[in-house]
């Protein structure tokens, strides 16, 4: 067999493979392995509406010179902001004051010993 005619048996032998692949758009019933997620970033209030005040956890607080934060069920919110139908009143160190149509209420860290106060010596500031 000729060099030529094995090259040419070997090119008609791949252009079917070729050309499936050219043929047109990836069908959408084939999933993208890189897509995150259907829900992971559904909006924070959704989640925040869904959840009763008595589920409501206090995890972090940050008292800046401009600004203040609260990190409630893993949503950083700020004064004036809303979860579910409660709205966030006061941060504190270490509290942050909920008012709700039933009154106010007032959500404090749940782990034992720890207590934030402000840096410097005997909790005053520098």
């Amino acid at each position: 067999m000729s060099e030529a005619t094995r090259l040419l048996l070997t090119l008609a032998l791949l252009c079917p493979l070729t050309g499936s692949a050219a043929d047109g758009p990836v069908p959408d019933s084939i999933p993208d392995p890189l897509r995150p997620p259907a829900g992971l970033f559904a909006p924070a209030a959704a989640a925040a509406a869904a959840t009763p005040a008595d589920a409501l956890v206090l995890q972090a607080t940050r008292i800046g010179a401009d600004d203040r934060y609260a990190v409630i069920n893993d949503l950083t919110v700020r004064r004036g902001d809303h979860i579910g139908s409660a709205e966030v009143v006061h941060i504190d160190a270490a509290a942050v004051r909920l008012r709700t149509d039933d009154g106010d209420i007032t959500l404090q860290f749940s782990s034992p010993g720890i207590s934030k106060r402000p840096a410097g010596r005997n909790g005053t500031r520098p």
